[in-house]
């Protein structure tokens, strides 16, 4: 996934290649930072881990584990995420099929970027991230490989590892499945999974910039594009292909109570509100562009009073290029009127014509923070209407896309799902569907689903809906045939009766389970009743005696020097008469050793104050992880935390987490006692220089008062600086003086100027952000700052000395113009001990 940037208001993409573009707002559109990805959005190291996966995976026969169950390729019945394609779903890249260099996805569009090998469908925010959006298993099948425990919410491409799984869904079809949340990964390597089984959440993880769900198909070994279209003539591999919607629409939208340069950007989620007070200051709205944004758009944007009548309008007409996706900000159109009439008010906006916002919002008479609405109502319907015997269901939740919650809250939805009256499932999520695996669609059984919307603090109306399942209907397999489902009799020959092979009395005692480190011995033994034959076997093939095998046709097996190929189910078969009985599996699991898969950042850079991960990429069994910082190892405490993980996490950056060599390092054990050093990982951490910091003034109203800041850029960069009042940006007006300089002047201070004061600085580049400290002003109330200060100049010296003699003695309560004399906090008499705690100043 890839993001395009642009100064102060910004666009975001999900994997998007555009030529350069601009946006409307209320600054004068910058750079922007475009083109497309050259690389994979699967780092080198985790294609490298999954292709040897598979590699092995196929080796050992693991196809036969899922053998096909017809002879044509599977088709996908549903898109595996919890969600409604282009409703709260968004599909933002398609396979390239351009082999020349260029871009061109199934439709002939060139909604992709070169040698993307996959279907990328995003969420909207790490907003819908946080709270969990699901993905089922598109087949049945064998899990190939897993890995989860990477960060989730990455937004560069840095070859970081990713959160994935890669399943072997039979007939030569296999998928990998990218992206995951941390610790949502519910699958193993070996395990069986089942259409519509959960088996991670949607997330940001590895080379992603946003949250998505990287659906990579393959058949029979290349990659294959399910989309049908005219550039992809084949038959789709979908069973219902759902159009792609390249028409423009509004895929998210909200008011904002904050200017929106001040907050992080997407896919971070941005500021929501559906109210505002009368007089606010900040009265902001944004939407997120779904579909295509025509070259040069048009847009016109209006508020309505609560009477409906028009209260302002305003109209752009842009200079962009044709795109894609990205969100947009600016103001709602001002009247006066919105700083005096309450009731609800109503902003629309077209965009080339079309309507497409049509947005109430509330004016409150004073701020109420309590102000909160549950979502609108929803509908749900089950989908497939009328399910058949196997098939995964689906819950579907019909909602405006803009509209569910007029507070414009991220809606979450909780889903509950009984079958026969009894509860299958049941989950939180901020997806608009949901479904259960096909296990539970079962002829003749009573489906039933509950939706209950809700937004952080209260519940919307809980619908609910059912269905039974068609008692006749069979989907035994993907050729529907009704006699593939039925059962043979095991006779153990074609004379006996199955009650004549009685094996239960054969095997007295299995053979167990073991782990072992490359390179170790393990013995596996059975014991059996009268036996007359015994064979081993390795995940049902005969093993013969060798160099590293011996006792293959004895109740006592011996493995020596265990390698990778060992690894597996073992078994034995023991005969008496005809009688033939099998142990039960006893699986040796092979502790795959250490390896690094992908380093940390060789050399990086981060801002003062801010949060940076450092991670590293490994493979191999009971991996620990110790991070070290110029060669002394790391713990968890203040702002340091994951220093025993893959990612080491440094918050509140400053000068002291510097490290320039040999830097960061992570020692990386298995439980086989192997251990590997990572490359090191240089960090700068760049920020203003303060020299100077500025000071706290007390003075009469009418004077000046002047603030001051030293500050220098690191080296090659510059800065932009901008004063502040109270957190709030200043800007220039007679009163005030060089609110862009590192020097403020307030030339007739008043009660209004009373605050607190500081100077925010960029370093242009880099983009970080840092404040001075805070100088506050008082006017008219200079009380003495500093005790003794009594002609408030600052400190304490022989003026004010001469004025604590005529206060020595006194009560502070009787004689109040003395209180500035009373130094040490003890009581209200003014003492040796007052004097002692000032005169220790003139020191």
């Amino acid at each position: 996934m890839k993001r395009y940037l642009i100064t102060r208001s910004w666009i975001v993409f999900l994997c998007i290649g555009v030529s350069s573009h601009q946006v409307f707002g209320q600054w004068s559109p910058g750079g922007i930072e475009s083109g497309a990805h050259q690389s994979p959005c699967v780092s080198d190291a985790d294609q490298a881990r999954i292709d040897a996966a598979i590699e092995r995976y196929i080796r050992d026969g693991g196809p036969a584990l899922n053998a096909a169950r017809s002879q044509a390729a599977p088709k996908y019945s549903f898109y595996p995420m919890g969600g409604n394609l282009w409703q709260d779903l968004f599909t933002v890249n398609f396979d390239d099929l351009d082999n020349a260099g260029g871009v061109l996805d199934f439709d002939c569009f060139g909604w992709t970027y070169n040698g993307h090998d996959a279907t990328d469908t995003g969420i909207r925010t790490f907003g819908e991230q946080a709270i969990g959006v699901p993905v089922f298993a598109a087949l049945d099948g064998t899990v190939i490989d897993a890995h989860d425990g990477e960060f989730d919410m990455n937004t560069v491409w840095l070859g970081q590892p990713a959160n994935f799984c890669v399943i072997d869904h039979g007939d030569g079809r296999i998928v990998a499945y990218y992206h995951f949340k941390n610790g949502s990964v519910e699958v193993q390597p070996g395990q069986l999974v089942v259409a519509g089984e959960q088996i991670g959440l949607t997330g940001s993880s590895g080379n992603s910039t946003g949250p998505h769900l990287h659906f990579a198909s393959r058949q029979n070994g290349p990659r294959i594009e399910p989309y049908a279209g005219a550039c992809n003539p084949i038959e789709s591999g979908w069973c219902d292909q759902t159009p792609a919607q390249r028409d423009f629409y509004v895929w998210d939208f909200a008011f904002s109570p904050v200017a929106l340069d001040t907050v992080p950007l997407p896919p971070h989620d941005l500021p929501r509100t559906g109210h505002f007070e009368l007089g606010a200051s900040d009265r902001k709205f944004w939407f997120f562009v779904g579909g295509t944004m025509l070259q040069n758009s048009v847009l016109d944007v209006r508020t309505y009073r609560p009477n409906g009548s028009l209260a302002a309008s305003y109209n752009w007409s842009l200079t962009n290029s044709e795109h894609r996706g990205g969100w947009y900000w600016n103001s709602i159109p001002f009247h006066s009127d919105l700083n005096s009439i309450t009731g609800t008010w109503r902003m629309e906006m077209d965009v080339n014509g079309q309507n497409v916002v049509n947005a109430p919002f509330e004016m409150l008479a004073a701020p109420d923070a309590a102000f909160n609405r549950p979502p609108e109502p929803v509908t749900i319907s089950i989908d497939p209407p009328a399910p058949i015997r196997d098939e995964v269901v689906f819950c579907r939740v019909g909602t405006p896309r803009v509209l569910d919650d007029l507070d414009y809250d991220i809606v979450r939805y909780e889903y509950v799902w009984t079958v026969d009256g009894n509860e299958v499932r049941r989950i939180i999520s901020a997806g608009q569907a949901d479904a259960i695996a096909r296990t539970h669609t079962q002829p003749g059984a009573v489906i039933e689903c509950s939706v209950t919307p809700m937004d952080d603090d209260v519940s919307g109306i809980t619908v609910n809906t059912q269905v039974i399942v068609d008692e006749f209907a069979t989907n035994c397999n993907l050729d529907d045939t009704p006699d593939d489902c039925q059962l043979t009799n095991n006779d153990c020959n074609e004379n006996l009766r199955p009650d004549d092979c009685d094996e239960d009395d054969l095997i007295v005692a299995h053979p167990l389970p073991q782990n072992a480190c490359p390179g170790d011995s393990r013995i596996f033994g059975i014991s059996a009743s009268g036996a007359e034959s015994f064979q081993w076997k390795l995940d049902g093939v005969d093993l013969i005696d060798g160099a590293a095998i011996s006792g293959a046709n004895t109740d006592t097996l011996a493995v020596s020097n265990i390698g990778e190929l060992f690894q597996g189910t073992y078994t034995c078969e023991t005969t008496e008469g005809c009688i033939v009985a099998t142990s039960e599996s006893a699986m040796l699991n092979v502790f795959d050793p250490v390896g690094i898969t992908s380093q940390p950042i060789s050399s990086d850079s981060a801002c003062t104050g801010e949060t940076t991960v450092i991670s590293v990429g490994a493979v191999g069994d009971g991996i620990t992880y110790q991070w070290f910082k110029d060669g002394n190892s790391l713990a968890n405490s203040g702002s340091i935390t994951g220093a025993d993980s893959p990612n080491l996490s440094i918050s509140n950056l400053s000068q002291e987490d510097e490290a320039s060599s040999p830097g960061y390092v992570c020692l990386v054990s298995d439980n086989c006692g192997n251990s590997v050093l990572t490359q090191p990982s240089v960090l700068a951490i760049v920020g203003p220089e303060f020299s100077a910091q500025p000071e706290s003034l007390c003075i009469d109203s009418g004077q000046s008062a002047v603030f001051s800041v030293g500050v220098s850029p690191p080296a090659g960069a510059s800065l932009f600086v901008q004063w502040h009042k109270d957190g709030s940006p200043l800007v220039p007006t007679a009163n005030l003086g060089g609110v862009f300089t590192d020097t403020l002047t307030i030339n007739t201070a008043g009660a209004g100027d009373v605050g607190d004061y500081s100077l925010r600085v960029l370093v242009i580049g880099p983009n970080c952000v840092e404040f001075s400290a805070a100088a506050a002003l008082q006017v008219d109330e200079c009380n003495c700052l500093i005790p003794g200060d009594f002609d408030n100049d600052g400190d304490f010296d022989l003026a004010d000395a001469q004025q604590f003699q005529s206060c020595f003695g006194a009560d502070t309560i009787a004689q109040p113009e003395c209180e500035c004399a009373n130094a040490d906090g003890g009581n209200s008499t003014i003492d040796l001990a007052d004097w002692a705690s000032l005169t220790s100043q003139l020191e």
